[in-house]
Parts: C-alpha cells; structure tokens; sequence
C-alpha cells in the first residue's frame, strides 16, 4: 500500500475510533445519569405517597405534593448540558488525543513525513458537532429510559454471544460461561473507563488509588490487580493515555 493510502485507511479508521469513543463516553454518562435519576424519583414518589394520605390536607402540603410531582416529572437526562460538556471539553479532549494518537502512529511508518491536519486535531470543529448531534439524536430515540438501555444492552450480549459462537463453536457450558466472564471483564473496565475519563475531564491525575476510592464511594468493589489490569488495557487500547 502506497504512502496516500496508508494515510486515507488510517486517518478513517481513526475518525471512527474518535465516533466510537464519543459514543462510550455519552452512553456511559447516560446510563449513569438515568440510574441516578430513579433514585431521585423514587424518593420523590415516597415522599409523595406520604402526603396523598394525609386526611385534609393544607393549602401548603397540597402545593408541597403538586411541587414534587413537577419535579417528579422533570427528573430525566439534561441533554442540553451533556452535548455541552461534549462539545465545550470532552469531544475536543478527545479529538487532540486521537489525533496525536494517529501522528504518533503514522510517524513511525513515515518518519520525514509531516502531519498537521486541522490544527493538532483529528477532524475539523464542524465536523465533530456533526457526530456528537448524531450520537445525541439515536441516544434520545433508543437509551432515554432503563428499560431501553437494558434492551440495548441485551442485544450487545447477544450479538457478542453469537459471534463468539460462530467463530469457536461454542457447544458446551463451560465455554458459555467463558463468554460470560469476558463480558463481566468488559463491564468491569467500562466502569473503571467511566471513572478514568472523569478524572481526566477534572484534570485530576488517574491512579488505582484514585479509581479505587470512586468506586467504594459509589458501593462497587474493584481489587487493586483488577483495576491496574483495566487501566494497562485501556492505556493500551488508546482509550486513556496515563
């Protein structure tokens, strides 16, 4: 393959790494903010469910329930701030890192070639408003609510199930629950990616101490091994670069 091919093959696989890492960091905050939404709702309903029952009610504990139930229905992902927090930090983040990514890559095949496509980054402003409107657009349609994103979810299990049976033949128990391993090993390194991008959006340095203080914060349980672990794959993966 010549030098302008190596170059165009390259440049749009990484144009579809930085599509897919938008993708992950928006349905990781989604899923995130809906789980944390029920809480709030749930507590909400509780509160509410107290009032209703009160005998003669005051004109104040009548406004009280109505306020509630207005927050009730209120309570749900603020898209206008997270295509903010995209557009304003994260997606620009990003398409420095992958950029760089993608240079450094290149140079190592082309060492007197000069790459400085868009000012340091991978793809132009225009168009990474264009993939996050786009990522936005499906999120809203197809992961707004819990029962979506566990479909969404189900069918990703599903799809990685049947792949992994086409190509190994799985027959038996023993390498269903193989499968199932490496998906706990995915959901795990999702969560502690979730953690790292976050330390990064705070400008905080990403360490397994940091990670592991997160995730006790928020009742989940990694060892010190399995967190080094995710942080060496996702290092090596090009998805955090400590």
């Amino acid at each position: 393959m010549d030098l302008l091919n190596t170059i165009k093959v390259e440049y749009s696989q990484h144009k579809k790494f930085l599509y897919k890492k938008l993708t992950t960091y928006t349905m990781i905050s989604i899923k995130n903010k809906v789980k944390e939404n029920k809480i709030i709702k749930d507590n909400f309903k509780l509160k509410i469910d107290e009032l209703v029952k009160i005998e003669n009610p005051t004109l104040k504990q009548k406004q009280t329930i109505r306020n509630y139930a207005y927050m009730y229905k209120n309570t749900k992902v603020d898209w206008i701030a997270l295509e903010l927090a995209l557009i304003n930090k994260m997606a620009l983040q990003l398409n420095n890192e992958i950029y760089l990514l993608y240079v450094e890559k290149m140079k190592k095949s082309f060492d007197d070639f000069e790459f400085s496509l868009y000012d340091e980054n991978l793809v132009s402003n225009d168009l990474l408003k264009k993939y996050i409107s786009k990522i936005l657009k499906w999120c809203k349609k197809n992961y707004n609510r819990m029962s979506q994103i566990k479909k969404v979810e189900k069918a990703y299990n599903q799809k990685y199930y049947q792949d992994h049976k086409e190509q190994k033949g799985i027959k038996s128990r023993e390498e269903v629950n193989k499968i199932n391993g490496a998906k706990r090993h995915q959901d795990s390194k999702t969560l502690v990616l979730k953690y790292a991008l976050d330390l990064v959006a705070q400008n905080e340095k990403i360490t397994i101490k940091t990670i592991k203080n997160i995730l006790e914060q928020n009742n989940e349980k990694l060892g010190n091994t399995q967190i080094s672990i995710y942080l060496k794959e996702l290092k090596n993966e090009g998805l955090i670069n400590e």
